[in-house]
């Protein structure tokens, strides 16, 4: 309802016919900048899935990159559901397998360059499961914080870092 309202569209209708028309006559480009002056952004930031069927090919096929529209690599398949996810790597080419041995590890770290270089995501994506372990406190904080507050402990691995701005050698 806000939405019709928003661009001035009849509310108590019968049917969508006329929001329909409407939005058939748009033109993308300018709607889009239609919608974001409305909402007050000049950017957005959206998730996008390497192994989602119906995303993966459009990146494979090369997107042209807006600057309005900003990349985030989703790891969640990868990362809480691999079983069920690897052959989509090896589909892309990777040598992976079920029990991520062997080069899988390696193979991933080059898959995520690969989509880092692909994508140029502003950053990575996962969501842990609601039982995902975060010790409690964290020598970053102040004494009186570590009771109360759960932080991931830092890593001095950067094996999977890579920084997509830096043109690769």
């Amino acid at each position: 309802m806000a939405v019709l309202k928003a661009f001035g569209l009849p509310t108590d209708a019968l049917n969508l016919a006329e929001a329909r028309a409407f939005f058939d006559s748009q033109s993308v480009d300018e709607h889009i900048q239609r919608v974001f002056e409305m909402a007050g952004i000049s950017t957005v930031v959206m998730t996008n899935d390497p192994l989602d069927p119906q995303e993966a090919p459009i990146w494979l096929n090369g997107v042209s990159e807006h600057p309005q529209f900003r990349a985030v690599l989703r790891l969640d398949k990868i990362l809480r559901q691999w079983t069920a996810n690897w052959q989509v790597l090896a589909g892309q080419g990777y040598k992976v397998d079920a029990q991520a041995s062997g080069k899988s590890a390696a193979e991933v770290q080059r898959f995520l360059v690969d989509w880092c270089e692909r994508m140029r995501p502003m950053y990575m994506a996962v969501s842990p499961a609601r039982h995902f372990p975060v010790p409690i406190g964290d020598c970053r904080q102040s004494p009186p914080d570590r009771s109360r507050v759960a932080s991931l402990p830092r890593t001095q691995s950067s094996a999977i870092a890579y920084d997509w701005r830096t043109p690769a050698s």
